[in-house]
């Protein structure tokens, strides 16, 4: 006579083994792609320490041992305005953002009770730079644009190849970069404009000083933007 219950109790197994060799084979496979993955990321990517405040407060330089680090990836050339990318001085690599593009016309006004950014003849709202609350600054100077105007005034008398009119043209294949902290950075209302090959790259992902590496790429992972950037990356 058949034993069915042993029969029922083998099936069980045997169902049970595929589930787990499913999963199991699933798992391992899911970890060499995010192997993978992570190799091509550090392979096509620069990883860069921020130092200085001139990008706060959107990049933090906290102390000599903690600050915000920027991935860059030195293939996308892809620019936009509002884009985070570093590039090359003789001695010393710079992280700024992108304000102006080849053929814009770029100027530093006085419009309302502040120095603003003005680019082909409008007005820039930049909520991104950093603006004190300290009483004791006057208005027009609350948001640093008085140091971009006299560095700008100081480009046009060491640089005047560079202005038609009064006002500054990016030339081909260059950009125009400014610090989000205006009242201390050093950028092209000083050196002028970068030409692209002076670029280094463009700022992809930030791991920031108050995340841990390990949150930062659990996350990063997680929800698919990991691959994303990878994906954008060629």
């Amino acid at each position: 006579m058949k034993n069915y219950n042993n029969f029922k109790i083998n099936k069980d197994k045997s169902f049970a083994k595929v589930i787990c060799n499913f999963f199991g084979n699933l798992f391992f496979t899911y970890c060499v792609i995010i192997a993978l993955a992570l190799i091509l990321f550090s392979s096509v990517t620069i990883e860069c320490e921020v130092r200085g405040s001139s990008m706060y407060p959107t990049l933090n330089s906290v102390s000599q041992t903690k600050n915000d680090i920027v991935f860059v990836n030195p293939y996308n050339k892809d620019l936009n305005y509002g884009d985070i990318v570093v590039v090359g001085l003789e001695n010393e690599n710079i992280i700024k953002r992108v304000v102006g593009l080849s053929g814009d016309t770029i100027d530093i006004v006085f419009d309302e009770y502040e120095y603003k950014l003005e680019r082909n003849g409008k007005i820039i709202v930049e909520n991104y730079i950093n603006y004190t609350q300290n009483p004791t600054i006057p208005n027009d100077h609350k948001n640093g644009m008085h140091k971009t105007y006299e560095n700008f005034q100081n480009l046009k008398e060491n640089k005047p190849e560079l202005f038609d009119n009064g006002k500054l043209v990016v030339p081909d294949n260059s950009i125009f970069v400014l610090g989000d902290n205006r009242a201390v950075s050093l950028d092209s209302s000083v050196y002028g404009t970068f030409d692209m090959s002076k670029f280094v790259g463009k700022v992809e992902k930030t791991l920031y000083a108050s995340e841990s590496e390990f949150s930062f790429y659990y996350y990063y992972i997680l929800n698919g933007e990991f691959f994303v950037t990878l994906f954008s990356l060629f």
